[in-house]
């Protein structure tokens, strides 16, 4: 007999805050994505800032995932990388504390990097 498990549908699935930026990530259904984002001093109680959805997600291993979110020539990209490293690997200095990732691109080259912070 096959069991199959409903996929979970508008789930959180990751939160990246950042100096400027508060961005939550939703799964719409199994392969549909939301990005949500509210520039600070906003709240997430506040109409997001931008609201885009996707079904582009590319998974490295078990747990890393980038999720890619597009408007016109400017892709945003969300990565959780920093929250699966494995046991006693040690991210770079400037990512001591992230969880994440944020890069914005324009026509393909990177305008802005943020980490996603706890």
């Amino acid at each position: 007999m096959l069991i199959t498990f409903p996929t979970i549908t508008n789930a959180q699935i990751f939160v990246c805050n950042t100096e400027k930026h508060i961005i939550h990530i939703y799964q719409l259904d199994k392969n549909n994505f939301e990005y949500k984002s509210w520039n600070k001093p906003k709240t997430i109680v506040e109409k997001p800032d931008m609201n885009l959805k996707s079904n582009n997600i590319e998974a490295v291993g078990s747990c890393q995932k980038y999720y890619k979110f597009r408007t016109g020539s400017t892709e945003f990209e969300v990565t959780n990388q920093w929250s699966c490293l494995s046991k006693g690997e040690i991210p770079p200095m400037e990512a001591k504390g992230a969880t994440g990732d944020l890069y914005v691109r324009i026509k393909g080259d990177i305008k802005s990097h943020y980490y996603c912070l706890k």
